[in-house]
């Protein structure tokens, strides 16, 4: 049987960032993408082994609060991989991240 698409029901906003809105009209981010299956324990080690994984980053009640919350957690994403070292490359990500999502967004 084939896998479920983890981005079936949610909304695009970019490459990796989705969300979806419950019926009281709380918005959810989330970031859909790959990740290393890790060893259980406190060594934190990689097992080699490559998953989708889909994670929610909170409710929100606004476009505007989903789209800071993707910012902030694009930025610490490449934080964690080493890709920022410097505050001049966070401030740099977070523009490049604002203008994907304004892009994808036409500009609202």
């Amino acid at each position: 049987m084939a896998e479920k698409d983890l981005r079936d029901g949610k909304v695009r906003i970019t490459d990796h960032y989705y969300y979806t809105m419950d019926g009281l009209g709380n918005i959810m981010p989330y970031w859909i993408g790959v990740k290393e299956k890790m060893e259980l324990g406190k060594n934190g080690k990689g097992t080699g082994e490559f998953r989708d994984v889909c994670e929610g980053l909170g409710f929100y009640s606004s476009l505007e609060a989903v789209t800071n919350a993707c910012m902030r957690d694009a930025g610490y994403r490449k934080i964690e991989a080493g890709e920022i070292q410097t505050i001049q490359q966070h401030i740099d990500e977070l523009r490049r991240v604002k203008d994907e999502i304004k892009e994808s967004l036409g500009g609202y």
